[in-house]
């Protein structure tokens, strides 16, 4: 009987320890299952706070891509503006080495002028002032035709002629002309001035005189 009692007393305690034991592992593990979750909503809050920084990261970087865009196009602007100043100083260079060109070519320019307008005096000189000597002479033929005043160069002498400025008929220029050494003369009648030659009037030089014709015009 005793047997008995001791067999069951031991049944009741093996029974009691074998109950305890699921029940802790139960507790144990809902407590780990409640620090899981408890974990989980944690990393659910990070992540949910990570997500919404990348999207601001994202949004920034957009941001910034399109300003990088807006700069490169100002940098682009900027070598373009770079190149066009650098262009401008060199029109600006080639400007200076025209005018100092200009001046040069203008100063040439000058100077041929200057040697034309010589040139024509000397021409007009030439042109304008005709020497005879004894003969007879026709007016658009001989010598042009227009105003002169007449100078005894050497010799005295009978100029005359028929000329229309003095009427149109022979002999209305009669005049003694001598140079100014001539003695007997006495200096006197060395010019005829003012004469007014037309094509066509004709006139004589004679005994030896020599005469310059200055034209007026």
């Amino acid at each position: 009987m005793k047997k008995l009692v001791v067999i069951l007393f031991l049944a009741i305690i093996l029974t009691g320890c074998t109950t305890e034991a699921p029940l802790k592992e139960v507790s144990n593990i809902n407590e780990d299952y409640a620090q899981l979750l408890s974990d989980y909503k944690e990393l659910t809050k990070k992540h949910d706070t990570l997500y919404i920084n990348h999207q601001e990261k994202l949004s920034e970087i957009s941001h910034l891509k399109s300003e990088l865009k807006k700069y490169e196009g100002i940098v682009s602007i900027e070598e373009e503006i770079e190149k066009l100043n650098n262009d401008k100083d060199e029109l600006r260079n080639e400007i200076i080495s025209l005018e100092t060109t200009k001046e040069s070519i203008n100063d040439e320019i000058s100077l041929l002028n200057n040697e034309i307008d010589s040139l024509k005096s000397d021409k007009k000189k030439i042109t304008s002032t005709v020497t005879l000597t004894q003969g007879q002479y026709i007016v658009g033929e001989d010598i042009e035709s227009g105003k002169y005043d007449v100078t005894a160069l050497a010799g005295s002498g009978n100029f005359q002629g028929n000329i229309s400025s003095l009427g149109g008929y022979d002999y209305s220029l009669n005049a003694i002309l001598a140079d100014d050494k001539n003695t007997f003369w006495d200096g006197e009648h060395t010019t005829y001035s003012n004469l007014r030659l037309q094509n066509g009037d004709s006139f004589t030089i004679s005994f030896g005189l020599k005469l310059q014709f200055d034209k007026l015009d």
